[in-house]
């Protein structure tokens, strides 16, 4: 059994760097190496169903579509006061949150463009990313660029427990 997780040809494309080439070869390939050699794919969306289901061949019966979920066992009530205070959080700010690996197809370029965007009367809203990746160092550029640097927190990668 394998599990598709994403388009890898179209994530890898995102990539540039002098061995972004080979490397998207070898990842289609061995892709595909996988896929033909297992009894069963699964997949994390409709769109890669419909992919796998393409760019295979594949039977619909050797497909299975499991889409990506949260398991509800890590939310629990907490305290909010006790959190807003441990992330230094005002009570009239708005936090929207981002955990995960931080890569180009994640789009997290486009929300710090967006906060970016934002008119001051809508300073009350903040973003804090949960996670790491190469696109850190860019994203955390641009936010600096954009003197946002107040608005947004980045707090590194956590457990799926700290993550809750």
């Amino acid at each position: 059994m394998v599990e598709l997780n994403g388009i890898v040809g179209e994530e890898l494309a995102m990539l540039s760097d002098k061995w972004s080439k080979v490397r998207r070869l070898l990842y289609l390939f061995s892709e595909w190496v996988c896929v033909r050699l297992s009894e069963s794919v699964v997949v994390v969306g409709p769109r890669i169903y419909r992919y796998a289901r393409r760019r295979y061949r594949l039977a619909e019966d050797r497909v299975h579509l499991v889409e990506n979920g949260v398991s509800p066992i890590f939310f629990v009530q907490r305290d909010r006061a006790l959190l807003r205070a441990q992330f230094g959080m005002k009570e009239d700010e708005i936090w929207l949150a981002f955990a995960g690996g931080l890569y180009p197809w994640h789009g997290m370029l486009i929300v710090v463009e967006a906060f970016g965007k934002l008119p001051p009367e809508a300073g009350h809203l903040c973003l804090m990313v949960a996670g790491d990746g190469p696109e850190r160092v860019a994203l955390t550029k641009r936010v600096a660029e954009l003197k946002m640097e107040d608005r947004i927190r980045w707090i590194g990668r956590k457990s799926h427990e700290e993550i809750a």
